[in-house]
């Protein structure tokens, strides 16, 4: 079900949820407001678009209910509260978390190391802070890693040079601090294209 790039207003009815067969759900571009409703009954739903709208509310824990998630892509929104560990519970699906421009707070969780079927992860533009968690070297199939525009410190992981399989790098606007180690440098000579 697309309806994305529209002008369509309001809330999201909570009746999508009952539409239990939907395997991808977009609702992108719009002026859609208020939370995100329970969609834990959508058992099939794999790719789940709902960025450039006006959602607020927090990441509930009914998003990461979804068995068979690949993608949620929720940027450009107004969405606020912490990244919940309960992340976890698409640790074996997701590969795509898109988080960009919203008003997310606190650390970024030690849980997301646990997503290692994670290609691309976005949290930039909104108000996190604490350090990149070191464990980051466990997504070995991640190609973009986005954190930039936020508030973020310490040190980068020397971990991040085993990430191979990275292509995008983004992490200025924040204060990280002490030397950019000679390893992340030569990774970006043999895979990064994008690093800022």
């Amino acid at each position: 079900l697309s309806l994305q790039n529209n002008q369509l207003q309001g809330s999201i009815p909570e009746e999508i949820g009952l539409m239990t067969s939907l395997k991808t759900l977009s609702l992108a571009g719009n002026l859609l407001s208020g939370t995100i409703p329970n969609f834990s009954n959508l058992s099939q739903l794999a790719y789940l678009y709902l960025y450039k709208n006006q959602l607020r509310g927090q990441l509930t824990n009914s998003l990461f209910d979804l068995s068979k998630l690949e993608v949620l892509f929720l940027s450009s929104n107004l969405i606020s509260g912490p990244i919940p560990d309960y992340i976890t519970r698409v640790a074996g699906t997701l590969e795509g978390l898109y988080l960009s421009d919203n008003k997310l707070v606190g650390n970024i969780p030690s849980a997301l190391c646990s997503l290692t079927e994670l290609r691309a992860l976005f949290l930039d533009t909104n108000d996190l802070t604490g350090e990149l968690p070191a464990c980051l070297d466990s997504l070995t199939h991640l190609r973009q890693l986005y954190v930039f525009n936020n508030e973020l410190t310490g040190i980068l992981p020397e971990g991040l040079q085993d990430l191979t399989s990275l292509r995008g790098l983004g992490i200025e606007g924040n204060t990280f601090v002490g030397e950019v180690s000679p390893s992340i440098c030569k990774l970006r000579d043999d895979s990064l294209s994008d690093f800022w």
